[in-house]
């Protein structure tokens, strides 16, 4: 009793100075040496004086795919069939009967006004929304191995580049993390659905 009496302030300090944050000599942030779990892959720590953000960047009140509350997407015409490119966008004025139940939207990747009746708010999909023809929106900015569809790697990516709206075809392939959106196949979190 009386050894770990002696050891236990120096454990203490120990597991404190593991759990701060580190400065690199650079003056920069650096995340402890520990080891970090990843999507069940044990990935080690950088080594001291590397640099590394701990996860995703997300802002306050952002989704998984750095959507923010009032992101909207929005689209030139109705939903019919095949699939549709859908545009982010900020209401600056919500429909009403005098502008034909249109609504004004921002396009934040083309910097213009634009009037829309067709807009959604949206979510991330949940394994629940993906059934057969059920109405999603996947992310096309990230193509990955097998031509499969997958989420945007960061902030930039997801808030610029393109995402399309169409209709869940095959689950056969849900397994493999591959689900079929029209013709084309999407990682389950590259999708998101309409909740509007």
């Amino acid at each position: 009793m009386k050894r770990f009496a002696l050891i236990a302030p120096f454990l203490a300090l120990a597991t404190l100075a593991g759990c701060a944050a580190q400065i690199s000599p650079t003056g920069a942030s650096v995340t402890p040496s520990v080891v970090i779990p990843v999507g069940g892959v044990t990935i080690p720590a950088p080594a001291e004086g590397q640099v590394q953000v701990a996860g995703p960047a997300y802002g306050p009140g952002e989704d998984q795919h750095w959507f923010q509350q009032d992101d909207y997407l929005i689209a030139d015409r109705p939903y019919e069939q095949g699939y549709i490119y859908v545009k982010l966008a900020k209401m600056k004025q919500a429909p009403a009967p005098a502008t034909r139940n249109e609504g004004l939207f921002f396009v934040l990747a083309e910097t213009k006004d634009q009037w829309s009746k067709y807009f959604y708010l949206t979510r991330p999909a949940t394994t629940a929304d993906l059934t057969l023809g059920a109405v999603v929106i996947c992310f096309e900015g990230n193509r990955g191995e097998g031509g499969i569809y997958r989420a945007p790697k960061d902030r930039t990516e997801a808030r610029r580049d393109a995402w399309f709206l169409s209709r869940v075809t095959d689950l056969a392939e849900m397994y493999k993390q591959s689900v079929g959106v029209d013709t084309y196949k999407c990682a389950p979190d590259a999708l998101r659905v309409p909740v509007r």
